[in-house]
């Protein structure tokens, strides 16, 4: 079924990556695919960059995210969405390039 689940006051439907609908079981299958959420994931001077698919949205305008992590936590000043997966990809391109400034003004900092 294509019934949206309560998550606690918001309700959020299951699409895939392609931003089509899908039930429950669908959604279940893709999940189970340890590859499929993952859409890039570069490292970088010991961050890791990571883009995926979330699976389930309340927005589908946020079917996608990049953050950027350092030694396993996520560091707060870098999270985007997107809606399609193509502007994923280049969301994380530009996550690459806006850590790498980033890294510089530090380094220029010290």
């Amino acid at each position: 079924s294509l019934n949206p689940i309560d998550f606690g006051g918001f309700m959020a439907k299951y699409l895939d990556r392609e931003g089509k609908w899908v039930s429950e079981e669908e959604h279940q299958q893709l999940v189970r695919d340890k590859h499929y959420p993952l859409v890039r994931k570069s490292v970088e001077n010991g961050h890791i960059i990571s883009t995926v698919w979330l699976s389930w949205t309340e927005d589908p305008e946020e079917l996608f995210e990049t953050m950027i992590f350092k030694e396993g936590r996520f560091i707060d000043v870098y999270s985007m969405n997107y809606k399609t997966e193509k502007e994923a990809i280049e969301g994380h391109n530009d996550a690459r390039k806006w850590l790498k400034h980033h890294l510089e003004e530090q380094n220029g900092r010290n």
